[in-house]
């Protein structure tokens, strides 16, 4: 069972979810194939001190905060103007020194901006426990044009369509993890609606079906290592819950039939994920947390999304650069039977949402707590 998560260079998705759901999919899944903005802000970041003025100012011009690109657009036409001149005299050099301080330092808030969000919403360390886990692979995504193929880079088409399987030929697709502004159907202007497998409109290609497979804590004050702990504990439980999904996830791309499929998904999948998050809840690791506000729960759903639906979802969130929705919209328009439905996993936390800065503050209190006794217990053993 292999996860994606993709949210595009550009995309408008709350860093919170995004942390919710690598947290997740190391949690459920075999291996998750992370891809899209957050993957190449934390290779900028590792690499921004040895980036060149130049470098950083085409970085500013691409900001998503229209300040800091006007900011950058400003600065390169003031910094191209200076490099034209072959020989500086010394009043030139030092407008050129100033100029790239400048730079640095608007570069170095636009950097800080980013990992006080990550800070905040507790995403995981770069190189840390759940970077370098076995669980989590990456793709790097070009920021320039996003369909440019070689250099071992894919086009962003290619891997919104297959996945990892751009990069191999296997028979177990990859499913999707959608991020919380999934359910929030503001963003669905269609006529497409949502059903429980059960509805007889579940049957009807062009609907999509999702049903609740685990209500589990959020995870998200959890450190990266209680939760490598937690997926090696659960092992047994996690074993069948990912091999009944590989089959149901076969069926979904095979299987013509709508009800063989959901038959598949209710009889096999629903009983094992039901184990597996009995395992999960039943833990000490998450017990010892289950009177805490931060304990809020979430609900992760699986179903079948018409590949359309994922299209104009990702298109709507910025998450598709231009060039690679034409493409999409091309290759729909020209293969309409591929507008098939698609396995999917999504994230549902609108509770950790209305109640994050509550949930952020018992926290932090907690962990203060936790220092405080940890003083008074050595002050008592001295």
């Amino acid at each position: 069972m292999r996860t994606t998560i993709y949210e595009g260079p550009q995309s408008t998705f709350d860093s919170l979810g995004l942390s919710m759901m690598v947290r997740l999919g190391v949690l459920i899944s075999e291996e998750i194939f992370w891809g899209g903005h957050s993957i190449s802000v934390y290779n900028l970041i590792d690499n921004c001190q040895n980036m060149s003025p130049e470098r950083k100012l085409l970085m500013l011009s691409m900001w998503q905060d229209e300040d800091m690109q006007k900011i950058g657009k400003d600065l390169g036409k003031q910094y191209k103007i200076i490099k034209k001149v072959k020989h500086l005299d010394k009043e030139g050099l030092r407008i050129k020194i100033m100029l790239e301080k400048l730079i640095g330092e608007y570069f170095q808030i636009g950097i800080d901006s980013i990992t006080n969000i990550f800070y905040k919403h507790n995403f995981p360390i770069f190189n840390g426990p759940l970077f370098t886990s076995e669980v989590m692979d990456f793709y790097y995504l070009r920021p320039l044009n996003s369909e440019a193929e070689g250099d071992g880079f894919t086009s962003m088409s290619k891997l919104l369509l297959h996945g990892k399987h751009a990069f191999s030929d296997e028979s177990i697709p990859d499913i999707p993890f959608l991020p919380l502004e999934f359910m929030n159907m503001d963003w669905n202007n269609s006529e497409i609606k949502t059903f429980l497998p059960s509805q007889p409109e579940a049957l009807n290609p062009n609907n999509f079906w999702l049903h609740k497979c685990f209500t589990i804590p959020n995870f998200l004050f959890h450190t990266e290592t209680e939760i490598l702990l937690l997926r090696s504990h659960t092992q047994a439980e996690a074993k069948p819950f990912r091999e009944a999904i590989d089959e149901w996830s076969k069926r979904c791309i095979k299987e013509q039939n709508t009800q063989v499929r959901i038959s598949y998904f209710e009889e096999h999948v629903l009983p094992k994920a039901y184990s597996f998050q009995s395992a999960i809840n039943n833990h000490e690791i998450v017990l010892k947390r289950a009177n805490n506000i931060e304990n809020i729960q979430i609900t992760i759903l699986i179903g079948e999304v018409p590949l359309s639906v994922l299209i104009n979802f990702y298109n709507h969130f910025n998450a598709l650069p231009p060039e690679t929705f034409k493409v999409l919209e091309e290759y729909l328009k020209n293969n309409p039977q591929m507008n098939s439905r698609r396995p999917v996993i999504v994230l549902d936390a609108k509770e950790l949402c209305n109640n994050l800065e509550e949930v952020i503050e018992a926290d932090k209190s907690a962990k203060e707590n936790s220092i405080i006794g940890s003083k008074k217990s050595i002050s008592v053993d001295d």
